[in-house]
């Protein structure tokens, strides 16, 4: 004898197909888990016009805003407290983070950051400003996953603090 499937495992087996298939059809435009960075709070890129420059014979340029006061300088291993914001070279802003109103700054492993914008900040003291401009072959070009693979990246950053 053959027993009959009751309500109860009807329901549980109904309700989260439903639940899927509501939201599938409901995700377009509207969707509340999705939204766009709030850049309007972004500072203007630097100056790079009244900014010293140094241009390495590997493309890299970086322009010095203010040196900064820290005691000691950025090494290749450490890790970093800043502020900065990531435009492509037609100014588009592509991460920042003052993006959403954020006002504290982003940690970060230097070991685990593309080589130019590693090789930039090392020597660059607490407190310094600079402008980035990263070659592609220093940056996401060697990276055939990355949608900025050709393209030359400006980072203007603030150092925060050496954390360690």
């Amino acid at each position: 004898m053959r027993k009959q499937p009751s309500t109860l495992n009807f329901l549980l087996f109904a309700i989260p197909l439903l639940l899927i298939a509501g939201l599938t059809t409901a995700c377009d435009e509207t969707d509340p888990f999705s939204f766009e960075d709030d850049f309007s709070m972004v500072p203007e890129p630097y100056d790079t016009l009244t900014a010293d420059l140094e241009v390495r014979t590997n493309g890299l340029r970086i322009f010095t805003h203010d040196e900064g006061d820290g005691l000691f300088g950025i090494t290749e291993r450490d890790r970093v407290d800043l502020f900065y914001t990531f435009r492509l070279s037609d100014g588009n802003i592509v991460e920042s983070t003052y993006a959403n109103g954020n006002t504290f700054p982003n940690s970060m492993n230097l070991p685990t950051t593309i080589r130019g914008f590693r090789e930039g900040l090392i020597g660059k003291k607490e407190g310094g400003t600079i402008t980035l401009v990263i070659p592609p072959a220093l940056g996401y070009g060697s990276d055939p996953n990355s949608p900025f693979q050709n393209d030359t990246l400006y980072y203007d950053i603030l150092i925060d603090r050496i954390i360690e």
